[in-house]
């Protein structure tokens, strides 16, 4: 998140402490509510029935419903192809309740409050971070996949979901021994499925720079390279900013630096000083500079709380001049994907960060973009890429214990774990969104070999992905449940241009921090003072960039008294029995240790 971006999304991650509401409880002691559902266990097609081997699910149509992230250029998930072509296959109708990526955390925080269980969600479908899913674990509130005593009281004892009708998922466990290791909780249980990459690469932005502006700076002729330092890219951005880089007679529309607050460019500008997110992250930087010298960084592989770091407030210092001095775009937290795109394709934008180029400028303006890799610092010298996701990624989907329809959401999303669905994924139905392209030969392609590439066909007069995201979630969310190098194949140059430019960031990978389990003590505190730390995060670094003019008076990162006004707030975070970003620390750092053990 898709999306990705979501992704990104999980950089602004909202306080889990609405999980432990009386939301929950609610709605497990009315749990039996769903009773109104008219749910037919012998509905339900078993292994031994006839009707198995076609797909079918049920025997008589049902709807489920599964509450989703949406980005804003998605039509109804339910009018994309390939939801048309799984509820054909399984009898299935899926009513999906899709809200927008920048309110999804708290709505749907808001929906595990539902105090009416018939309107519940079936199943929470993307984005379920593995904080929340240990917290749901804790109350009781999920379904556990790999129970063998599995039962409720709609289809009696089910047993293990997962190996009793995920026969895909279970061979893909089997092949991948990470999947287990990133969803099994302490105690045993599995609670949400993985999202699958057969690649090693995970899910990761690129930051694309303008190469013909590039090219006009007095920089660039001296130094005839891309940026590869927070200052170089000062000065790049600076002669953005100062000239008619797009040449259209108007020497003031050109925006050096644009972003939106859920995509990556804050990532990549925060990892230039030593950290690739602005909350809790395992310390990598592997040299830190200490009285004019570079020394081992005592902190090395341990937990840290990154705004309380010295490396952060550097960030803000910089952020808030650039701000001031107009190399970032003014209206930074006004901004969304599709505002990005409006300037980009009026030929504005000078930096950004996306999927690929033209998803912000057109594929017109593609060609004069190119990527810009980690950057360093005076203050630090260790490169790294804030990575969203991983080859395995823990936060596919959940399934509520109120919901009757266990047994239907596993063998539903088991058809999306077989391989043969990896391209309809992405782009649809072979032989009608797109075909193999035929050989060198003259025989026709069929994917069997490594040089068969294919070709999609969209439609005269629209964009690749505003098509894409007719057929598929994985265009602008990362929907994909299962992905593969399939989607290199393409013969699409924009697509092969991409899969080159991502090759500069795969040596600099990073996730804020492996996927942790924690106990429920853990958990609760965890919960408690990450919620008032978000709070405060919410604001202050707003302010520390754009409060120019020092109107509250307490977030100029320069000066001292405001720095350590903020330290407090933060030190003092949380409850009355938990408080404070140090004991916040301690509960990841002791989750890391035991996962360090494990590992």
């Amino acid at each position: 998140m898709q999306k990705r971006k979501i992704g990104r999304i999980l950089t602004l991650l909202l306080s889990l402490v609405m999980l432990f509401t009386s939301g929950i409880a609610m709605l497990m002691l009315s749990a039996c509510g769903r009773k109104s559902v008219d749910y037919d266990p012998d509905n339900f097609i078993d292994v031994d029935d006839p009707l198995y081997e076609t797909g079918q699910i049920v025997k008589e149509k049902i709807t489920i419903r599964m509450f989703t992230p949406k980005n804003s250029a998605q039509p109804k998930w339910e009018d994309m192809e390939l939801f048309k072509w799984m509820e054909e296959k399984t009898n299935i109708h899926v009513e999906f309740e899709s809200v927008l990526l920048e309110s999804y955390q708290e709505k749907r925080g808001l929906k595990w409050e539902e105090k009416d269980p018939s309107k519940m969600a079936d199943a929470f479908y993307l984005c379920n971070n593995p904080d929340e899913v240990t917290a749901l674990v804790a109350s009781n509130a999920i379904t556990r996949l790999n129970d063998p005593e599995g039962t409720d009281s709609y289809s009696g004892n089910y047993g293990n979901l997962i190996e009793n009708y995920m026969p895909n998922y279970k061979a893909l466990m089997d092949e991948h021994p990470g999947i287990a290791d990133e969803t099994t909780q302490l105690d045993g249980g599995i609670y949400s499925l993985c999202s699958v990459n057969t690649e090693n690469t995970g899910g990761f932005a690129k930051q694309y720079i303008n190469k013909t502006w590039l090219e006009k700076t007095d920089w660039y002729k001296q130094n005839q390279k891309v940026p590869e330092t927070i200052e170089e890219l000062e000065i790049v951005l600076t002669e953005f900013r100062d000239k008619d880089m797009n040449g259209n007679g108007d020497p003031y529309d050109e925006i050096p630096l644009s972003y939106y607050t859920s995509d990556q460019t804050r990532n990549f500008i925060m990892s230039a000083f030593g950290f690739v997110g602005t909350g809790i992250e395992m310390d990598t930087r592997e040299k830190i500079l200490q009285d004019g010298k570079w020394v081992d960084n005592p902190t090395y592989g341990q937990i840290v709380w990154v705004p309380a770091t010295d490396a952060y407030r550097e960030y803000t210092k910089l952020m808030r001049r650039w701000y001031e001095e107009g190399l970032i775009d003014e209206n930074i937290y006004a901004n969304d994907a599709g505002k990005l795109a409006a300037k980009g394709y009026a030929n504005q934008l000078g930096c950004f960060s996306t999927a690929g180029a033209w998803l912000v400028v057109g594929e017109d303006l593609d060609s004069d973009y190119t990527s810009i890799g980690p950057l360093t610092s005076s203050v630090n010298q260790t490169k790294m890429w804030y990575q969203f996701s991983g080859q395995y990624n823990a936060t596919l989907l959940i399934i509520p214990q109120t919901s009757p329809y266990k047994r239907e959401i596993a063998r539903w999303m088991d058809v999306l774990y077989d391989p043969a669905t990896i391209p309809m994924q992405y782009v649809g139905i072979e032989g009608e969104h797109w075909q193999w392209n035929d050989r060198e030969d003259g025989t026709p392609g069929d994917g069997t070999l490594e040089t068969d590439t294919w070709h999609f066909n969209i439609p005269e007069g629209m964009q690749r992905e505003q098509y894409r995201a007719q057929l598929s979630p994985s265009a602008y969310t990362d929907g994909a449940v299962l992905s593969s190098g399939f989607t290199n194949r393409e013969d699409d140059p924009k697509v092969q241009k991409v899969a080159e430019e991502s090759q500069i960031y795969i040596p600099y990978l990073k996730r804020y921090i492996p996927t942790l389990v924690y106990t429920g003590d853990q958990m609760e505190i965890i919960s408690s003072i990450e919620g008032s730390l978000n709070t405060i995060m919410s604001t202050s670094e707003a302010y520390f960039i754009t409060d120019v003019n020092n109107s509250k008076n307490e977030y100029d990162p320069e000066n001292d008294q405001h720095w350590q006004k903020f330290l407090d707030k933060m030190a003092n975070a949380g409850n009355i029995s938990a408080k404070g970003y140090a004991k916040l620390v301690e509960q990841y750092q002791a989750a890391l240790d035991t996962y360090n053990q494990r590992h």
